[in-house]
Order: structure tokens, then sequence, then C-alpha cells
């Protein structure tokens, strides 16, 4: 059998595989030379040798269970399919043929689409479209998470209608009904906010280019949302020190989460920032390190709490791999980069859900909403709050004045001495 196997293949096999028996478990299965080619790509990018190793056994499955000889383009369906079967024979409980068929469909979607047999998404035909309204924005200094914003509502915006939409001869009507498809789909009024702010600059780019009607984007019209109604989205500190005490301590990923969810918590940082600490921006002889905010540019210092430091610390000289990055949260598999700071959601909703918080949105952000709701307990004024949130103006922080009965007290209280 090894003999049938071109040689390339063969030699990405023997670098992959450890044992005599593995590397005759991929020379008998079938669809080699798909396999290898994917395999070498995974090598050459950089990848775990481990998570190499792993996606190599997978791809020994998936390739029995899919029939690529006549399926030119493998839909989703046939994947889930193929997941299912896999997973019914395996001795596994429930939960964990669930997360079994789970890893099948990643693995087997990331293989495929590799090899160009997935079906193009619905919104594909109007990519270039996306990625050159995305590159003006990126001319116009736009910070990078603003740009991918706009770009991914724009393409929720062309996944809510069919594959054959005619984008030409869309008109104000179509806007507002995916603006009211998402309100019945149970989006936020803020996230349809975004959406809108999203849309209108799109629509006025496109009508620029002669995509669709110029006049569109006059059309697309925020909802009202009043801050003072709104409440802030904290959980109690204590449910935050139960948080914290959840994170186990002899685990890597839960010690970097840990030391990541307190800089949100005690520091009320924004996840960008503490996914964009650098290794010189902390001060380990004066205590202090230095924020660089995502709002505004400005530059900020604290003072490093002890349990803070120690966490991060601890997760320096015991987990960091070592790289060439300066970031100082990093992933834990090669190719290595900064810590994604979407990714922090993982450790603090659950939990926090887990817990039993009663908030609608148990994000990283609501660490920081309880680092303002705490430092307003604790007697500081909103300027006091502001200055420590890195806000320029108080209005970002009157929303906690308006839902605290007690300072509203405060201020009654204080205004009416020497008057009755």
């Amino acid at each position: 059998m090894h003999d049938l196997v071109p040689t390339e293949a063969s030699r990405t096999i023997d670098r992959v595989s450890l044992s005599s028996y593995g590397r005759a478990r991929h020379y008998a299965a079938p669809f080699v030379l798909e396999r290898a080619r994917y395999l070498e790509f995974l090598l050459r990018r950089g990848n775990d040798k481990n998570y190499i190793r792993t996606t190599a056994g997978f791809l020994i499955q998936i390739a029995r269970l899919i029939d690529l000889d006549k399926l030119e383009i493998i839909s989703r369906h046939e994947i889930t399919r193929a997941a299912l079967e896999w997973s019914r024979l395996r001795n596994l409980d429930d939960n964990q043929r669930i997360r079994a068929a789970r890893q099948f469909t990643a693995f087997a979607g990331r293989w495929l689409s590799f090899l160009g047999r997935l079906p193009a998404p619905p919104h594909e035909s109007f990519e270039w479209m996306i990625r050159t309204f995305m590159s003006a924005l990126s001319i116009r200094a736009l910070k990078r998470a603003t740009v991918v914003r706009h770009g991914a509502h724009v393409r929720t915006f062309f996944r809510y209608f069919p594959r054959d939409f005619e984008f030409r001869s869309t008109t104000l009507l179509d806007v507002d009904s995916f603006i009211k498809g998402k309100i019945s789909a149970g989006w936020k009024a803020a996230s349809v906010v975004s959406a809108c702010y999203s849309l209108r600059s799109f629509f006025r780019f496109a009508g620029l280019q002669g995509w669709c009607s110029s006049g569109i984007y006059l059309g697309i019209k925020n909802p009202r949302v009043r801050r003072c109604l709104q409440k802030p989205m904290a959980p109690t500190w204590s449910q935050v020190l139960r948080l914290l005490k959840s994170f186990k301590d002899g685990n890597a990923t839960q010690r970097r989460a840990k030391a990541m969810v307190m800089l949100c918590a005690i520091y009320g940082l924004r996840t960008k920032e503490v996914a964009e600490l650098r290794l010189d921006d902390i001060n380990w002889r004066s205590e202090t390190f230095m924020v660089r905010r995502a709002k505004g540019g400005g530059v900020q210092h604290f003072p490093l709490h002890y349990e803070v430091g120690e966490a991060i610390l601890a997760y320096l000289k015991n987990d960091r791999p070592q790289c060439s990055l300066r970031s100082v949260f990093v992933t834990r598999r090669a190719p290595y980069r900064e810590f994604p700071k979407s990714a922090l959601w993982r450790y603090v909703g659950p939990q926090l859900r887990q817990i039993g918080t009663r908030q609608d949105y148990v994000g990283p952000h609501c660490l920081r909403h309880a680092c303002a709701t705490r430092l307003l307990d604790k007697g500081a004024s909103l300027k006091q709050i502001a200055d420590f949130l890195g806000h320029r103006n108080l209005k970002s922080v009157d929303i906690y004045a308006h839902c605290d009965l007690r300072s509203l007290r405060k201020v009654a209280m204080h205004s009416l001495r020497g008057v009755l």
C-alpha cells in the first residue's frame, strides 16, 4: 500500500504519524492525496503538531463516511448526516455524542472548504462588493474593529435574502424588511442601531459606485433609544467574585482566562484593551501597567493590584508559550497569535449563567459595568468613575446615576440641606 502512494504524500504522512500502525491506517484510507495536501498545508502554516495529528485522524473517518467520488459538491446536510452516523458508532453518552458530532462537522468543513467542495454561501456572489466597501473604509483610517463590524452587518443583510437576490433593484422596503425581520428574531435595540449605521454607510458607498439607487441611505433611520431607560448590564459584585473563584488553578487555559477576567472586572478594561496588553506595558519594578484605550486613543497608567499581578505572573511563567509575539495573552497552539478578544466570552457568559445572574447580557463587557457600579457604591463621583474607565464625557457614565436609587437618594439629601 505504501508503494502505491506518491512520494510527497507519503513524506507528509510520515511527518504527521508517529507509529507504523498509524501510517498504515492513513495509507489504507481513501483519498490519501487529498488528505495529505491538507496536512501539508497545516504543516507549512505552522499549526501545532498535536492539532495536525488530531486533524489527520478525523480526516480518515470523514473520507470513509463521505463519498467524494459521487458528490462533486458536498452539502452541509451530507456533512451533518456523516457526523451523526460517526457519533452513533462510538460508545458515548448524549452530551459527548453531541460534542463529537460538532468536532467532526468542524474538521470536515475546514477540509472540504480547502478542497473547494463546499457550496458557496448565499452572500458569496456579493463578496466583492463587501470587500471593496471594507477596503474603502480602511483607507479612511477607521479602526479595524469598526471595518469588520460594518462588513459583518452587510454580510448578514445579504444572507437574509435568497441566492438570486437582485441587489441593483434594491429598495428601502428591502432594508425595512431586513430590520423588521431581525427585530422579530430578537435583536436588541443596540444591535439594530449598529446595523443601521453599517447599512447606511454601505448604501451611501454603493450608490456612489452605481451598484444601486443613490438615495436609499437617506431613508435608513436609527430607532430612538432613550439612555435614561437603559439599565447597566452589571452582575452584582458577589457574582463577580464567584465568577473569579470558578476558574480552576490547575488548568492552563483557566489560568489565562482568570487573569484576563480580573483585568476586566477590577480595572473595568474593555476586552480589546486586555487583548492588546503587551509585555512592555507592565512595569514589575514599580508595580504599574499601561493601557492603550480602545476609544479615544489615549494611554492610562494603573497600579498593579497584587492578586492581578500574581495571576498574570503565574500565566507568564507556567502557561504562555515561548514565541516572538509581544502580546501578554496569546493562543496556546501554533501558529501563535494575539488572543482574540471575542473568545473571552466563552469564559464569562456560561459561568455567569451557571452562577445564576439575571442579566440579559453576560458578556465580558458586563464586568466593566460591574466595576463602575462597584465604584459608585464605594462613594466615587461620576467624574472619578469616568476618569478611571477612560471616558472623556460624563454622559457615558450618567446611566449609573439614573439607575442607582441609593445614589439618587444621596443627591436628593445633599440638595435639600439648608433648605428645610
